[in-house]
């Protein structure tokens, strides 16, 4: 049978299917590859036909659906836009049945079959006598027991028999994204010989063994196994000399998250990480934070949280130690104009407004962007559409990204095609080898308007990203002080076990194929000073 798609496959991702929250990088990755035409438009909540499953299969394995095959089956007009990937899936015998049925919903166990025969991952009989349960709903005298066995085998599944896999029911558009994501991890990935990292494996094990067996401790302590196996890890991407290439705790996991998304209980607050000095620095507020009432300012550094010092931790594990339930009172002690300044605060349950929108002086559009969630596109559609209703045509439109510390890519990719016009390109992936443009979609909307773009020192990643692109194409003015300066873009995988790691995948350039990484975008206007109101002076002077 034809290979369709080559390459060693190792999945690191090792869940049955991720939660609904976990399925943003495989949507961009499908997009990135040109497998989906736009991730905002995705649904991922809805069950996936075979038409687009067979599309999704194709195109990430180059594909394009121009070919003139016909696909012989007596339910598949000539014309469907599908017609060519019913084709292909007849030609490759991924699927073995009379009709296409185009409309029709998949398994998941089916649906998993169909990409282990794509991957060219074989076929097995696995006899009775050599099998056990893999989950809590696949026992060893399931009907397709086989199939999921190979995906097992070939490290796509990580066996939990205290986990459900759902064979038989049908499968999302979001967990066929995660699944095909799974497969196509480590195509582009040089790794060890499966040999090489066998006996390297059995080192690591063997040293796992002998301290939890053999090492000599005082009467009374023990060790953590789970502290050990989060030191192994971290000590390992830490000799990648790479700092924003970062492993997550189950609960630093949920914290990075709830970061971009914005729903937590805590203080209120914005923070970002210098990851020279590891200083965490207050960037901007939630509307409504308690911190911000009691005097708290942008540009404090926190030192301290409950008289723990916590100058040498991770962002996440800061974050972690400030949040908490409702209620609860934490302390936080600051440094500002290198005075320390203690602050008791009451946590509140907080939702962050990542986008407001309002109309301010002379008409114009004010779009204010603190960071690029999954939910962005959606939420500045809302906007527009308001703005629009109150002023029909803006003299101009702003968008603030100062304190924007960055987030997701297509959301990032979104807001630039709204002011780009059809097929102009948004940015490239540099992968150390191979690159990939991305262009944009659609015919921008707004890309005859004046637009501002605020920026600051501590805009950074997705918001440079949008700076340095409409700039470069002119369709920008930036206003502000010279920006961060992260040109790299990292990839979030999840584990089984609730925990992840952020990897630096690829570095970016903007549309003039132009890196930024530690150098920064740099303003057309420049801004002496930190007051709010010196942007919109400028604003105002460029607006006469």
């Amino acid at each position: 049978m034809k290979k369709l798609l080559l390459g060693l496959i190792i999945s690191l991702i090792s869940i049955p299917f991720a939660a609904a929250s976990d399925f943003q990088s495989a949507i961009e990755y499908l997009e990135l590859v040109g497998a989906i035409d736009t991730s905002k438009e995705f649904h991922e909540e809805k069950l996936i036909n075979r038409a687009a499953l067979f599309k999704i299969t194709f195109r990430v394995a180059g594909e394009n659906g121009e070919n003139d095959v016909k696909s012989n089956y007596n339910d598949v007009p000539a014309d469907a836009w599908f017609a060519p990937y019913a084709a292909l899936a007849k030609e490759n015998n991924l699927l073995n049945s009379e009709t296409f049925e185009a409309e029709r919903a998949i398994r998941r166990v089916d649906a998993l079959n169909i990409l282990l025969k794509a991957y060219g991952m074989g076929s097995q009989i696995v006899r009775s006598q050599d099998r056990y349960d893999l989950f809590s709903d696949v026992k060893a005298d399931y009907p397709l027991y086989d199939i999921i066995k190979r995906a097992v085998d070939n490290g796509i599944l990580s066996e939990n028999t205290a986990q459900k896999f759902r064979p038989n029911v049908s499968i999302t558009r979001g967990e066929f994204a995660d699944l095909i994501f799974q497969f196509e991890q480590d195509n582009n990935l040089e790794l060890a010989s499966e040999e090489e990292l066998f006996h390297k494996s059995g080192i690591f094990a063997d040293i796992w063994n002998r301290i939890n067996n053999d090492l000599y401790l005082p009467s009374g302590t023990r060790i953590d196994p789970d502290a050990l196996f989060q030191a192994a890890i971290k000590g390992m991407l830490l000799s990648l000399d790479d700092k924003y290439t970062t492993y997550f705790s189950e609960d630093e996991n949920q914290i990075f998250t709830g970061n971009i998304e914005g729903d937590y209980q805590g203080i209120g607050v914005y923070v970002d990480q210098d990851p020279e000095n590891l200083e965490v620095i207050i960037t901007d507020f939630v509307e409504g934070s308690p911190a911000k009432e009691l005097g708290v300012e942008k540009g404090d550094i926190i030192t301290h949280v409950d008289g723990i010092f916590v100058g040498e931790m991770q962002i996440e594990t800061v974050v972690s130690r400030i949040r908490g339930a409702e209620g609860t009172d934490v302390q936080i002690t600051i440094l500002r104009d290198h005075k320390e300044l203690d602050f008791n605060i009451t946590r509140k349950a907080l939702v962050s407004k990542s986008e407001t929108g309002e109309i301010i002086e002379n008409n114009v559009w004010y779009i204010d962007v603190n960071t690029f969630a999954s939910q962005t596109p959606k939420r500045l559609d809302a906007i527009f559409a308001e703005l629009e209703s109150e002023v029909k045509r803006p003299k101009a439109i702003v968008l603030d990204f100062r304190g924007n510390v960055g987030g997701y890519v297509n959301a990032a990719n979104y807001i630039s095609g709204l002011f780009l016009d059809h097929l102009e390109p948004l940015m490239t992936f540099d992968y150390g080898g191979t690159e990939e443009t991305l262009y944009n979609g659609d015919f921008g909307p707004y890309q005859d308007y004046p637009l501002y773009i605020f920026v600051d020192g501590l805009s950074a990643s997705a918001s440079e990203i949008v700076t340095s692109t409409l700039q470069a194409t002119g369709n920008a003015t930036v206003i502000g002080h010279q920006t961060y300066g992260k040109g790299t873009a990292q990839q979030i995988i999840n584990y089984w076990d609730g925990s992840g790691i952020k990897l630096t995948i690829a570095e970016w350039l903007n549309s003039e194929r132009v890196s930024i990484q530690e150098v920064g975008v740099t303003p057309d206007i420049m801004i002496d000073g930190d007051e709010d109101e010196l942007w919109f002076q400028k604003l105002s002077q460029e607006l006469r």
